[in-house]
């Protein structure tokens, strides 16, 4: 597993992208938005960014739009499944984290996913990584990232 990672507490934004066909692991999304929001730190999702993505015509403003939610956040969380490298507005989202150069830690939804066995994931960059399965609970998550 990755190394654990703090999150700065100051700025308290953190954005988490998911595919919007990620079933099996939707509950648990939304329990860990919710004790994000609990805990007092403001959290975007890929569900909002999509539904103002399916407005726009344009690319560029959608690449905007996601540059600047990604400047305002602490944290990036990306779940990662089977469903990340073909789902569009995830790779944007992917793209404009990388970018930033921004805190970005990867929830693995599959058990077959690793950093290792991932096409999404390349030798040179560190990545923090968590298993996120439907055995794990958010608490366990939390904790990881000492939030």
């Amino acid at each position: 597993m990755g190394s654990s990672s703090s999150v700065n507490k100051e700025s308290k934004h953190v954005y988490i992208s998911y595919s919007l066909s990620l079933h099996t692991n939707l509950q648990h999304i939304q329990e860990l938005r919710d004790k994000l929001k609990q805990k007092g730190y403001s959290v975007t999702t890929s569900d909002f960014t999509n539904k103002v993505f399916d407005k726009m015509s344009d690319v560029k403003n959608v690449v905007k739009t996601m540059d600047n939610i990604v400047s305002n956040s602490t944290l990036i969380i990306i779940c990662v499944s089977k469903q990340t490298l073909s789902n569009y507005y995830q790779t944007i989202e992917m793209k404009s984290a990388f970018a930033s150069k921004k805190k970005v830690v990867f929830l693995m939804t599959d058990e077959t996913y690793t950093p290792e066995t991932h096409p999404l994931f390349t030798n040179s960059y560190k990545y923090d990584w968590f298993p996120f399965y439907y055995k794990l609970n958010v608490k366990t998550v939390l904790k990881f990232l000492k939030i």
